[in-house]
C-alpha cells in the first residue's frame, strides 16, 4: 500500500503520552534519541534480531498515522528494509498489522495505519499497546539505526471521543439523579399514605 501523508492540521502527535522501551540498545542511543525531534540522533540496536520498539499507552488509543524518519545514505546497513507494526492490549496478545518493506529510504516515511487496520473505514487503529518489530536491514545488516518514530491521532476523533465522553456522563448523571428524584416521591408518597392512615384510626377512636 502507497503511504499517504495526513495532513499536519488534521493531527496531533502522542508519542509522549506512552511508555516507550527497547529490545537492546546502544549507550547513548536509546529512547531519548529517538524521540528528541533531532534527524542528526538515532536510537540504535545492540544485539540479536529482531529490534523491538514497545509503545504502551495508559488508555486505548485512536492511532491513525505512524511515522519514522530514516536515512539510508548516512545509516546504510544499519538501515531497516522490512518493518512489521504489531499492535494489541498487552505483549502476549499482539497481531500484525502492516509489514512494511523499504527501499533506501531518505526522510520520513508515513504510514497511514488507521487505514490499513480498518481497511479504509474509521481511518483509526484503536490499541493500548503497539510494537515496531525491525526484521531486516539494508545489505544484509545486522543492527538498525531509526532516526525518528512518531504516533498520529486525529484532531477530530479526539473532539468526538470527548464529546462522547462528555455526553455519557452528563446521561450518567441525569440517570441518577432521575432515580433520586423518583426514589424522593415513592417515600413521600408512602409517608402521606401513612399519616392519612393514622387520621383515620383516631377519627374512629
Amino acid at each position: 500500500m502507497t503511504a499517504t501523508k495526513i495532513r499536519n492540521s488534521d493531527k496531533r502527535e502522542i508519542g509522549n503520552e506512552a511508555v516507550w522501551s527497547l529490545s537492546t540498545a546502544k549507550p547513548g542511543n536509546g529512547v531519548e534519541q529517538l524521540r528528541d525531534d533531532n534527524n542528526d540522533t538515532y536510537w540504535q540496536s545492540d544485539g540479536s534480531q529482531p529490534h523491538l520498539i514497545n509503545i504502551q499507552f495508559h488508555k486505548k488509543m485512536s492511532i491513525a498515522e505512524v511515522s519514522f524518519y530514516l536515512d539510508y545514505k548516512l545509516d546504510e546497513s544499519y538501515t531497516p528494509k522490512k518493518l512489521s507494526v504489531r499492535a494489541g492490549t498487552t505483549f502476549h496478545d499482539l497481531e500484525e498489522v502492516h509489514l512494511l518493506e523499504l527501499d533506501e529510504p531518505n526522510g520520513w516515511i508515513f504510514v497511514p495505519i488507521g487505514e490499513i487496520a480498518n481497511h479504509g473505514g474509521q481511518k483509526v487503529l484503536r490499541a493500548h499497546f503497539l510494537q515496531i518489530e525491525v526484521l531486516a536491514m539494508h545489505q544484509n545488516g545486522r543492527d538498525t539505526h531509526i532516526r525518528q518514530e512518531k504516533f498520529m491521532v486525529l484532531d477530530n476523533h479526539l473532539h468526538t471521543e470527548c464529546c462522547t465522553r462528555l455526553l455519557k456522563e452528563v446521561n450518567s448523571r441525569h440517570k441518577s439523579s432521575s432515580n433520586s428524584v423518583a426514589l424522593g416521591r415513592v417515600v413521600f408518597g408512602n409517608r402521606k399514605k401513612k399519616m392519612k392512615q393514622e387520621q383515620a384510626k383516631a377519627r374512629r377512636v
